[in-house]
């Protein structure tokens, strides 16, 4: 039509992508503040994907009907073929999640020199929400508008009204009744996001990130961040010195220390209160954060992973590639800085990665690493303890890793700590490659893995580590699969002691 060829059935295919995108995302597929701005747009087939909250059946099919090509778009028959075997399929996963009750969730620690879980003492029927893992304490929220912290509290970090240290989840009065849906440990102070959008904070007013004004004492229970009463806050992530948040609309705000521009504000300024992120292009939306030690990325809707802060050993991937010839004449020339990015102070798009989608991501203190949708995972940075998972400990700060002996796996979630990677597959199993620090075992019920247990079903393999490319799998009944690997800032979050080096998973 924009172009003033004849309307067909296929124009009619098209036209339904329209509403059907409409009618998921609440917006319009293609939209302009006037006509040649329209069909611009729609000429190019510029418009967002479909949020990810939707299956990838579903986004697929929409992606076909909006096909800039017409006769790459299917027939009508077609799309009624794939909707009726779309809505099949989900009324019997229905009818399947009706029979099979999730009981409980349960916190274990593991200790990977001897595979052995030990698990967390929590209510016996909790589900739980949202868990992070600090350097010295730990929140986990539930189902059921809990929410327990154990570890440290000298700073009021666990939120009791107190200073006092605890060795067991205990829950948090203050916030007893509130549906907490995301919690985050910063080094000495904490934060709760509910399900109305509500952003409160706790711990140690020295730290620049509680978010409060006219503060010259420590809180020591949960208090409302006021200067975000005016957005819907739907995440919340902390470094050790600074924090990060993401609102239903998109925006992302980052404040505390700026060392490093981890903040992203264009400065390495300090940020008393909540800032608005802005990005070099325009209608960027930001679905996820994840803060490091110094640094911070951010994953937009259209699955672009942005960077910003200390690019150390090339942790976020900025450093231009080296070719041979380039790497000659950079070393004759002793420029090495044509190369090497130290810093950025604005988000910057990880361009190694190319058009892959991202479906998690985890910035450790030395390396990160993401996994796309087809199930691969990726690392880059420091590799001197294996963590790379290339199989060795050749160093190779310039370029990206795909971790070949988790091929045959598909990743979910990632968590990278200080020398160690640490994965979630579909199948619920934990890989760890690298060299896992001694841990003082009487400090365990500091350090955990999330886990989701069903007294109806039986577990199948746990943990499988490859040495020497021969996987090892661990058999269990009495071990759940793992559904979750929280991390935050480089911290331990698995257990071990005499710990044996692992260069692939």
């Amino acid at each position: 039509m924009c172009e003033g060829k004849q309307y067909d059935t296929k124009s009619d295919i098209w036209a339904l992508g329209c509403v059907l995108y409409e009618m998921a995302c609440r917006e319009k597929a293609f939209d302009g503040s006037n006509l040649p701005a329209l069909v611009n747009k729609i000429m190019q087939s510029n418009y967002k994907p479909v949020n990810e909250t939707y299956s990838s059946h579903f986004r697929e099919i929409v992606d076909k009907l909006l096909t800039k090509d017409p006769e790459d778009r299917p027939s009508a028959d077609t799309v009624l073929h794939q909707v009726s075997g779309l809505a099949q399929f989900y009324r019997h996963r229905e009818k399947k999640d009706s029979e099979t009750e999730i009981v409980r969730s349960v916190l274990y620690i593991l200790d990977t020199s001897l595979l052995a879980l030990s698990p967390i003492n929590l209510p016996h029927h909790c589900v739980i929400k949202s868990i992070s893992v600090g350097e010295s304490h730990i929140i986990a929220s539930t189902e059921n508008q809990c929410t327990f912290t154990w570890g440290k509290g000298t700073s009021g970090q666990l939120g009791h009204g107190n200073r006092m240290s605890l060795y067991t989840p205990t829950n948090v009065d203050a916030l007893q009744g509130k549906y907490v849906i995301s919690v985050s440990c910063g080094e000495d102070f904490s934060f709760f996001v509910t399900d109305n959008g509500l952003l409160l904070s706790c711990g140690a007013v020295a730290s620049k990130c509680l978010g409060h004004s006219d503060l010259f004492e420590d809180v020591l229970k949960p208090k409302l961040c006021e200067a975000m009463l005016s957005t819907d806050v739907i995440a919340v992530t902390c470094g050790p010195q600074h924090v990060a948040t993401t609102t239903k609309s998109g925006v992302a705000f980052t404040w505390g220390c700026g060392a490093s521009g981890r903040l992203g504000h264009g400065n390495e300024k300090d940020q008393l209160f909540p800032t608005p992120v802005s990005f070099r292009e325009e209608f960027v939306r930001v679905k996820r954060v994840r803060c490091g030690i110094d640094g911070t990325m951010f994953l937009t809707d259209d699955d672009t992973l942005y960077a910003c802060g200390s690019n150390r050993y090339n942790k976020l991937g900025l450093n231009k590639r080296k070719g041979f010839l380039l790497a000659i004449k950079t070393m004759l020339n002793n420029a090495d800085e044509v190369t090497e990015v130290s810093r950025v102070t604005t988000p910057q798009p990880i361009k190694i990665i190319g058009n892959k989608r991202c479906r998690d991501f985890s910035l450790g203190p030395s390396h990160s690493a993401i996994t796309v949708e087809s199930g691969q995972i990726y690392t880059f940075g420091w590799n001197r303890d294996g963590q790379l998972g290339a199989g060795g400990t050749k160093v190779n700060n310039d370029g990206l890793n795909l971790v070949k002996s988790m091929e045959s796996q598909h990743s979910k979630y990632v968590a990278c700590c200080r020398s160690y990677t640490a994965v979630v597959t579909d199948r619920d199993c934990l890989f760890v490659w690298g060299q896992p620090p001694p841990t003082n075992l009487d400090e365990l019920a500091l350090r955990g893995v999330l886990l989701s247990d069903s007294e109806d079903s039986e577990s199948e393999v746990l943990v499988a580590m490859v040495n020497d490319n021969v996987a090892d799998k661990v058999h269990s009944a009495e071990h759940p699969p793992v559904s979750r690997v929280p991390s935050n800032h480089g911290n331990k979050i698995l257990s071990a002691d005499n710990a044996t080096q692992h260069h692939s998973p």
